[in-house]
């Protein structure tokens, strides 16, 4: 079934300690204060997020709106990743429409700067696996990260995904060092496989 054609989708995932809900309108104050909290964080291997467009609360309602229309119309679905026990946000991941007619998404995450190195983000990556396949009905889902991001490519290996390719130096970054970037997948077959086992 077409992704646009999905209907009921769960809107709470949740995992031992963690829950992962799509983004609303009333996230817009709070996730200001998460962007410029994280700027520096993220500027090495995350500098296209859309985090770096947010300079005031507009700017960030802007986002988070934007992120709920694209979950409603199926052509992404960025979830933000919460503590069941406290609700504190601690990371965000992001599915993004590949190729529909496959279909193929390709998944991000980062962590909140105050939550990095305690396995939320591979905890929260291996549940948004989980709906891509069960859910979304994804016959592939794509990594891809910076050659020497190591926290991001241990999260992929972890969650079963396979080195497909090594693009070499294909960025500049803003302190002029070029690097290049890690491709990973995952098949519905490996998915099934590794839920089997």
């Amino acid at each position: 079934m077409p992704l646009r054609q999905l209907h009921a989708l769960p809107e709470r995932l949740e995992t031992d300690r963690l829950f992962l809900r799509p983004y609303r309108a009333e996230d817009a104050g709070w996730y200001f204060a998460m962007a410029q909290r994280n700027r520096a964080h993220l500027e090495r291997h995350e500098s296209a997020n859309d985090i770096f467009s947010i300079h005031c609360e507009a700017d960030a309602d802007a986002v988070v709106r934007a992120f709920a229309r694209n979950w409603l119309v199926r052509s992404a679905f960025p979830l933000g990743v919460f503590l069941r026990t406290t609700e504190e946000f601690v990371g965000q991941i992001y599915l993004g429409v590949a190729n529909e007619s496959l279909p193929a998404l390709n998944l991000g995450f980062f962590a909140d700067c105050a939550h990095v190195n305690q396995g939320y983000l591979t905890e929260a990556t291996r549940r948004a696996v989980a709906f891509a396949f069960d859910d979304l009905g994804a016959h592939r889902v794509g990594l891809w990260c910076d050659d020497t991001n190591t926290a991001s490519r241990r999260i992929a290996e972890r969650c079963g995904f396979c080195l497909e390719g090594h693009v070499r130096e294909d960025k500049r970054h803003p302190d002029d060092t070029v690097t290049g970037s890690l491709c990973f997948g995952l098949l519905r077959e490996d998915y099934r496989t590794a839920v089997l086992n």
